[in-house]
Order: C-alpha cells, then structure tokens, then sequence
C-alpha cells in the first residue's frame, strides 16, 4: 500500500535527548510554569495512529531544530 509522507522541520534549538523520550507522553511539558498542559504531541500522535492509521516520528533536522514525519497508508480505489 503506498504512503503518504509529510516532513516538517524547523531551525530552532530542538529538542533535548531527555525530552525526546518523553515527549509524546500525555501532560509532559517544559512551560507548566506557563500554563501549558502537555497535550499537544500525544494529541497528535493518537490521532495520526488510531484516526489515520499511520505514524508520528520525531527526528533531528538538518536545520538545528525538530523534525517531525507523519506517514500513513494511503488506500488505492480497486
């Protein structure tokens, strides 16, 4: 089945090895102090999971920053 494939990267400072072993967990957050929840990634990975039945991988980019890949199955019509 092919797949669809998104990249998004950015230039910032990243994200730290620590972090990155966390991040897709519900309510981790490095702004709480902020008011922030920590729902934003493990939203977005269970909705690329269970709603689009792919993947949401991070990876260093190129850039300095993030890089996010979403993959998922694209059905082809019989």
């Amino acid at each position: 089945m092919p797949l669809l494939l998104q990249a998004n990267v950015c230039n910032g400072q990243g994200i730290t090895k620590k972090m990155q072993k966390r991040m897709f967990t519900p309510f981790v957050t490095t702004l709480r102090a902020s008011g922030r929840k920590g729902l934003g990634l493990n939203v977005a990975v269970n909705l690329v999971h269970f709603l689009l039945k792919g993947n949401l991988t991070y990876f260093d980019s190129a850039l300095g920053g993030a890089g996010f890949l979403i993959s998922c199955p694209i059905p082809l019509p019989e």
